[in-house]
């Protein structure tokens, strides 16, 4: 069939539109190289390569540590292995990480590159440092056009990159918020190479990248970039979490029968923290581990230091009480810089310092910069510059395997020690099991963990909430939440409560106190339900609370109690409730029952466990352990805060233990720092009152 004229019109139209589009997309001819040879030379030396292209960032002369991170980095990265670097604050580890990044990306030493840092902000503050760098350095640009050009080109649009076009051919370049992907370009080292950040916490497993040929690629090297924060890197719980990341989650990332590179520079924060166990060569004896200091040797004269220190805080002392405040610390500081003046051959003698040009502003010298950081704070500077924690205080306590294994006692499960004279239950709700830990206890809070379980009773000794074989809906299908929930709770609490808890010396003792976490919304009504229904059964609904952060209050008005404890109070019946609640100070009774679990056995308060071997309470330790504390500070008070682990959300066990432990407190268990139980003669519901 004929077209007519018009036909022709449009089709000539969409094809010249189409053609400039193409012009549009198409990049044109890239730059040549500007100096190939000493590119070549910059591929075999990072140090040139960093102060070549980044000299805006490492702009002055290389430390003795500089060239030791340099050569650590770049040696890791050629025979694919893994190094954690141990670094003073101040020396550039970030910097490093980024520009080790960058170097081995351009040269095709990683084609797939994963920066991790402590957060996901930290992280993508340093990704996007590397983007900045590739949009904006013109040195880039002249030394590796073909990988930089086509970037530069898309000036910021990250949309561009779809339809960028290369000789007629797309370039396949991405340039997302958290992932970059270099241009494909025939005979360029960095040829579809990918570039990504996240945290620690983030997605690690099943990271893959499908190349514009159809192959699947994955990473090949890791950087963890000072990945223990301030909170939590001084508990021992988050060096386990990530000491298992680096050996189980990410040893498994790469491609099979390929080595990873993974390199960890950070900070020595104290003896169990993540750096400190990298170092170990016998617990990981597959890492190479290189400690730096910022001053390798100190001055020989240290009473002359601590001469200048103590003119530089007399002369502040003396103009603070002349009214010149804020001010009075710096110009203080001029008597100190002239008695170093006067002093300086003698005082600088022996010193041995890593980086002579990093002079603190206002100082005279590095050493200078660095002592005063030692004459300020000797523990934080031996920590933070030498990589020499201090010993931990006593006061630290944490539950390890030893401890845990060391509480076992020959005691039949089931069997109450001879010692006790009651017995509290502590019950945790879920949709698809409960858990419950019978305990035994006796005069000074001393206890036993008689019997611990799940109901319905589980097939495997290795189970999560998610993924148990047999479940409430398994038992009553058909049945609404609330409704399998009220009867798990009739058959199990009818189990425990009429069971025959029998001490060793064949005396019979029942249930005194049983507390049920009511916390979930879900839960709360039919728990109050089942408890007003079911007086026989001791048990009571608790929910936790903690204190204000501000006020450190954690007790209502006395007419609102009926009871407490040191770390709990049961509520008055109000008009319209059906039974008391418990409320407990979550935090306060955690710290409290951790206390109880690390007590040397003999001692006031320990608490131990029936027998078995360790692989048949390997699943009752992990919940034990699943939460660590961090110290907190207030106007009024110090308190300890209770959080889970990265990674772990099975503590189902520990607060059935927590639970325990409440309830031994209500029926009048004491500890020298417990005080005692407080009972008021106000009648309450039979089926809830506290005697």
């Amino acid at each position: 069939m004929p077209t007519s004229s018009y036909d022709h019109h449009r089709t000539r139209t969409r094809e010249y539109q189409a053609e400039q589009s193409r012009r549009g997309r198409d990049i044109g001819v890239i730059p040549s190289v500007k100096d190939a040879e000493l590119v070549s030379r910059m591929g075999g030396d990072l140090l040139l390569f960093l102060e070549t292209c980044l000299p805006d960032t490492f702009s002055l002369p290389w430390s003795a540590n500089h060239l030791a991170m340099a050569k650590y980095f770049q040696e890791t990265i050629w025979r694919r292995g893994k190094c954690a670097v141990v670094a003073p604050r101040s020396e550039g580890k970030t910097s490093f990480s980024e520009g080790v990044s960058l170097w081995a990306l351009l040269y095709g030493y990683s084609h797939f590159l994963i920066l991790v840092g402590a957060t996901k902000e930290a992280a993508l503050d340093s990704y996007n440092s590397i983007k900045t760098e590739l949009e904006t350095n013109e040195r880039l640009l002249s030394y590796f056009p073909s990988a930089v050009y086509p970037i530069q080109c898309l000036e910021g649009h990250g949309n561009r990159s779809t339809g960028q076009l290369y000789g007629g051919e797309r370039t396949h370049i991405e340039w997302r918020r958290e992932r970059l992907v270099f241009p494909t370009i025939a005979g360029s080292p960095s040829s579809g190479a990918i570039f990504t950040a996240c945290g620690y916490d983030g997605r690690l497993r099943g990271r893959k990248h499908k190349t514009a040929d159809g192959r699947n690629i994955r990473p090949d090297c890791l950087i963890f970039d000072d990945v223990q924060k301030d909170k939590t890197g001084k508990n021992p719980a988050n060096a386990d979490y990530l000491e298992q990341l680096l050996n189980r989650t990410v040893k498994f990332m790469g491609t099979r029968n390929r080595r990873l590179t993974v390199i960890v520079p950070g900070t020595c924060l104290n003896a169990t923290c993540l750096m400190s166990r990298l170092m170990d060569r016998k617990r990981n004896p597959s890492w190479q581990g290189f400690l730096l200091k910022a001053i390798n040797r100190m001055p020989d004269n240290m009473e002359l230091w601590k001469e200048y220190y103590s003119r530089w805080t007399a002369e502040n002392e003396r103009l603070l009480e002349q009214g010149h405040g804020e001010s009075a610390w710096d110009r203080a500081k001029k008597v100190a810089d002239e008695y170093y003046v006067a002093n300086r051959s003698a005082m600088d003698a022996g010193a041995v310092i890593s980086w002579p040009d990093n002079i603190g502003e206002g100082d005279i010298s590095a050493l200078q910069t660095l002592m005063n950081q030692y004459l300020e704070d000797e523990a934080a500077f031996l920590t933070e510059f030498q990589n020499e924690p201090q010993q931990e205080s006593s006061e630290e306590k944490r539950l390890t395997r030893e401890i845990f294994l060391s509480k076992i006692r020959p005691l039949p499960r089931g069997v109450v020690p001879r010692e006790a004279n009651r017995l509290t239950v502590g019950l945790d709700l879920h949709k698809n099991v409960l858990y419950w830990i019978v305990c035994a206890w006796w005069d000074g809070f001393t206890g036993h963990v008689v019997d611990y379980g799940t109901y319905p009773r589980q097939p495997y000794a290795d189970f999560t909430v998610e993924n148990a074989p047999v479940t409430l809906e398994t038992l009553y299908p058909g049945v609404s939440f609330e409704g399998r929930l009220y009867q798990s709770l009739e058959t199990l609490c009818s189990e425990l409560y009429r069971r025959d808890w029998r001490r060793e010396d064949g005396v019979v003792l029942r249930l005194s106190q049983g507390l049920v976490d009511a916390n979930w919304s879900r839960t709360t009504d039919t728990v109050q339900t089942f408890i007003q229904r079911h007086a026989e059964f001791r048990l009571l609904p608790a929910r936790g609370r903690t204190p204000s952060r501000h006020s450190g209050q954690f007790y209502p008005s006395e007419r609102k109690m009926s009871a407490r404890t040191n770390f709990s109070y049961t509520s008055r019946l109000a008009p319209g409730d059906i039974t008391q609640t418990v409320w407990v100070n979550t935090n306060k009774a955690k710290s409290f029952t951790l206390g109880r679990l690390v007590a040397v056995e003999g001692e006031r308060g320990c608490l131990t466990l029936f027998s078995g071997r360790a692989e048949d309470h390997a699943l009752f330790f992990n919940h034990l352990t699943s939460q660590y504390y961090r110290r907190l500070k207030t106007r009024d008070a110090e308190l300890e805060e209770w959080d889970l682990l990265p990674g772990r959300k099975e503590d189902h066990w520990w607060d059935c233990l927590c639970l325990t432990v409440v309830g031994n407190a209500m029926e009048g268990g004491t500890l020298d720092e417990v005080a005692p139980v407080r009972k008021r003669s106000r009648k309450v519901f039979q089926s809830t009152r506290i005697q």
